[in-house]
């Protein structure tokens, strides 16, 4: 496995000026999250590595040249969702250098990358998400003072409630909420901001933890922390923390081990149309750019489209 930061050695390989000038430029920008910071200056790097190991000029590309480091990672197995995102942060990163010189040629502008079978996510059933919502309730219900059961439970509902990825959950701050307006702003990928309505039993359990249990975190926190969601150290949880609180309550419900936060954000949106939401809704709701993203959930609710079309259509009737 190829390092992810840079080793001393890499410092010295033709092009590491220019990579980390424009991994700076994106930085300064807050152009990206620091995990999609972290994920392009990987694969920049496993680029000159490679470029480095092959005698090539790693800026002095051409489209023949993309098209053999493509081959080479074809030919060493690697993932073509892999491929497809080393090459994009490469064209992120080529185009930007293109801008800096008008007179230098975007060699990877007409490449494209491996052709994806299309995935599609893996559906909860409601019987699969009421087990994980009960598992920190009952905790609850045997003890009110349970200052863990009452946060994690707060950040599921929440998650489910909102549609929420676990980076956006971890990202929540004591101003994020709105209790009069029953909303919470979310920032979501690319810093683009939504405000998205949160169900009554979620306000409700998130209202309960903020008054008995985020005050007992908070005793150990920094003065002025503003996370929502505090360790037991009083500390704001990352969203590895609180994808172990997901894992945790999953266990205990006795789900399928292949079922992670995402899964939960899912598991909103296919209910969402389950119950007759339209799609352009969703699609806000999830703060999706494109409608086609959205789409791929119409593949996993096909027996209530077809309901839908039944009782919908004149000539089905």
């Amino acid at each position: 496995m190829e390092p992810t930061e840079p080793i001393e050695e890499d410092k010295q390989l033709p092009g590491y000026d220019k990579v980390a000038a424009y991994l700076g430029q994106l930085e300064a920008g807050r152009r990206v999250s620091p995990n999609t910071l972290a994920a392009k200056r990987a694969d920049l790097l496993a680029y000159l590595r490679w470029a480095h190991r092959q005698q090539l000029s790693p800026l002095d590309t051409t489209h023949k040249r993309l098209r053999l480091y493509l081959a080479d990672m074809d030919r060493a197995q690697y993932a073509k969702s892999t491929m497809n995102r080393r090459l994009s942060s490469l064209k992120g990163m080529l185009r930007w250098l293109s801008e800096q010189d008008s007179s230098r040629e975007d060699p990877a502008s007409v490449l494209s990358g491996p052709k994806l079978p299309k995935r599609l996510p893996h559906a909860m059933r409601q019987s699969e998400t009421e087990a994980l919502l009960a598992v920190n309730r009952q905790l609850i219900d045997d003890d009110p003072g349970n200052v863990r059961a009452l946060r994690n439970q707060a950040f599921l509902e929440m998650v489910y409630g909102c549609g929420l990825r676990i980076s956006e959950a971890a990202g929540l701050t004591l101003t994020s909420v709105s209790f009069e307006g029953g909303t919470v702003k979310v920032l979501g990928k690319g810093s683009k901001e939504r405000v998205v309505p949160v169900y009554p039993l979620a306000l409700e359990t998130l209202a309960r933890y903020l008054q008995n249990g985020r005050p007992v975190l908070a005793e150990k926190a920094q003065r002025g922390e503003r996370a929502l969601f505090l360790s037991s150290r009083g500390r704001p949880m990352s969203a590895n923390a609180l994808r172990l609180v997901f894992n945790e309550a999953k266990q205990a419900a006795g789900l399928p081990d292949h079922y992670t936060p995402h899964d939960l954000r899912h598991a909103f949106a296919t209910d969402l149309l389950t119950g007759g939401a339209d799609l352009r809704s969703v699609q806000e709701l999830l703060g999706h750019s494109s409608l086609s993203t959205t789409q791929v959930y119409t593949h996993i609710t096909p027996d209530h489209i077809a309901a839908v079309y039944r009782r919908a259509h004149p000539r089905a009737q």
